[in-house]
């Protein structure tokens, strides 16, 4: 799940899981708050991208996931963030200077190789190969 620019890195990231054997859904974070969020259930993984870690519409879906014990991973910049302290899984992408310094694009590089890693790391963990 992500929010703006994130929210599309995760779904980027969400379709690589998924291509490569790793059930996988997006969820767009402002969507969740308005009933998506019933999408979710106990056995399921929560990845929650975010630069700030602070966005509103993160609340809700933290809330969600520590209400129904289901595992909270977060992609953040920020240590002092919500979603660093309210994840059981904290991975942390460096503070990075943005283009033109306020466009999303040197975090969402950094979420995006990040997101790629994950998909390949779980892929060679599950044995999953190109006959797959």
């Amino acid at each position: 799940m992500g929010i703006g620019k994130s929210g599309s890195i995760a779904a980027k990231t969400s379709s690589t899981l998924s291509s490569t054997g790793t059930s996988s859904f997006f969820l767009n974070a402002a969507e969740a708050s308005h009933g998506d969020l019933g999408q979710i259930t106990s056995n399921d993984i929560v990845v929650l991208i975010s630069n700030s870690g602070q966005s509103q519409e993160l609340k809700n879906i933290i809330q969600y996931a520590n209400r129904n014990k289901i595992l909270l991973i977060g992609i953040v910049s920020k240590k002092e963030s919500v979603l660093y302290k309210a994840s059981d899984i904290k991975l942390v992408i460096p503070k990075v200077t943005e283009a033109g310094g306020i466009v999303p694009t040197a975090s969402t590089t950094a979420q995006l190789a990040l997101g790629d890693a994950l998909a390949i790391a779980t892929m060679k963990y599950k044995n999953f190969s190109k006959i797959d």
